[in-house]
């Protein structure tokens, strides 16, 4: 698939999460696969901040 079409599909896929119920939970793991794919790299990670100020971290 051509990279603008990848990130197009991936721009959908985002806006997708902008619903009433949307798992929260999942938006971390969606995003880290889709820099994946877009990206070509082997893994992705995201770090949070919690509310102490500590990191978390989410991966695929």
């Amino acid at each position: 698939m051509a990279r603008d079409a990848v990130l197009a599909k991936i721009f959908v896929e985002i806006a997708d999460s902008l619903v009433e119920h949307f798992d929260v939970i999942d938006l971390p793991h969606r995003l880290s696969v889709c820099c994946v794919e877009l990206l070509d790299v082997s893994a992705a990670g995201i770090l949070l901040a919690d509310a102490h100020g500590e990191l978390q971290t989410t991966s695929i």
